[in-house]
């Protein structure tokens, strides 16, 4: 059942896991909106977060969700929540991140007269890689709540061709958006003078969430591997490997932890194993990644699957060469042998050779970087990303 609604004002409600994606990932977009004369609220759990979005004329709508509860009771709760929101709000756009905003959403928007609703799939995910029930959900629900009456938006073409083969989506409403985009000001090489390099003494960094399908487990392997063949020297040199991440910050609880809350996270005792045998260096989250990106040669993640990762975004836009996997999203902003390598899913060996290539090759490290920051400005750029995503809201129907 619909109700109908005609918007007084022009407003647009922007809803994702964690206040902390709303205000790193989509604040472009927000701000895009402000200035084509839309007031702009965000849908999402109470954290350190709101203050600061507060403070870009952002207001939060506090949603309790649960990225990874289960709890059926709960479930209807938030999304009888997101109604509430929308009856209240009427807002002339909802644009909703990750699955489970997406099918919640979808139905409180349809419920509530929404006109204009936008799904992004930011990458299939833990709900597609653990096991068939889950995937099988996803799917059913989504069919039900997304298939029809919305536009969907994607960051890779892999997950299109998925959903457009398995009839989730209407192709004609469907747009490809590589990504949330990069902003090439902020994250740029360094102007300082580079380090000469003096044989393997190279740096490789990974940041990201300590989750399983990141590929932590196989860069601590790789990186043992390697490390026990290249050996630092007396003088400190040789390669070198930090892991850098934790929990998003904010309040410590299982809404807002994505470290402790992640039912694919990994326990503290991996990574402290290998930091003990001085394979890697952790250090944790830090919201400010730019000097870690900086001090270090190779940017890394063995990802099993992406949408399109912020992280290899903001180390090519600070001209660096990378490492991946060669699986969707990853190989949209790593093309293999032009700005870095892209290696086997899930393979130790694989990896521990793309690390060894870069320490028998240094020489391209500089060529790469290049090749990288091109690529940035030329294809990932903020507001290239952030003009396309207002062409679909157009096409969408919406008033811009």
């Amino acid at each position: 059942m619909s109700f109908a609604m005609i918007p007084s004002t022009r407003k647009v409600i922007y809803v994702a896991p964690t206040t902390w994606q709303l205000y790193h990932i989509w604040l472009p977009l927000m701000r895009e909106m402000q200035v084509n004369g839309y007031e702009v609220l965000a849908a999402g759990p109470r954290d350190d977060f709101e203050s600061k979005l507060a403070q870009q004329g952002v207001r939060l709508l506090p949603l309790p969700i649960n990225p990874h509860g289960m709890n059926p009771l709960k479930e209807m709760a938030v999304m009888a929540r997101l109604w509430l929101h929308y009856r209240r709000e009427e807002p002339a756009v909802v644009h909703h991140f990750d699955f489970k905003q997406c099918i919640y959403g979808s139905v409180a928007a349809r419920l509530a007269g929404v006109r204009v609703i936008v799904n992004s799939v930011i990458g299939l995910g833990f709900p597609f890689m653990n096991g068939r029930t889950l995937r099988g959900l996803v799917i059913v629900l989504w069919r039900l709540t997304c298939r029809s009456r919305t536009w969907t938006t994607f960051q890779n073409p892999d997950d299109q061709r998925y959903f457009e083969d398995l009839q989730l989506v209407n192709p004609a409403r469907a747009d490809l958006i590589r990504g949330a985009g990069v902003n090439c000001q902020r994250f740029a090489p360094d102007d300082r003078p580079a380090t000469q390099r003096v044989g393997r003494d190279i740096r490789f960094l990974m940041f990201a969430r300590l989750v399983r399908y990141k590929g932590v487990v196989e860069y601590l392997a790789a990186a043992e591997k390697v490390a026990q063949r290249y050996r630092t020297d007396k003088r400190g040199r040789g390669p070198k490997f930090v892991l850098l991440g934790g929990s998003l910050p904010g309040n410590k609880t299982r809404v807002h932890n994505f470290l402790l809350s992640h039912p694919d996270s990994l326990a503290q005792g991996v990574i402290s194993e290998y930091v003990e045998k001085g394979v890697i260096e952790h250090q944790p989250h830090d919201d400010n990644v730019i000097p870690h990106i900086h001090g270090a040669d190779v940017v890394v993640l063995p990802s099993y699957g992406e949408g399109l990762p912020k992280s290899l975004l903001e180390a090519i836009a600070c001209g660096k060469p990378v490492i991946a996997t060669d699986v969707a999203g990853c190989r949209e902003v790593c093309r293999h042998m032009h700005n870095g390598l892209l290696v086997r899913p899930r393979d130790v060996a694989s990896l521990a050779e793309a690390f060894e290539y870069f320490l028998n090759n240094s020489d391209q490290l500089q060529l790469m970087g290049q090749a990288s920051r091109r690529m940035a400005i030329e294809e990932f750029s903020e507001e290239i990303v952030v003009m396309k995503t207002l062409a679909s809201y157009r096409r969408a129907g919406a008033d811009l």
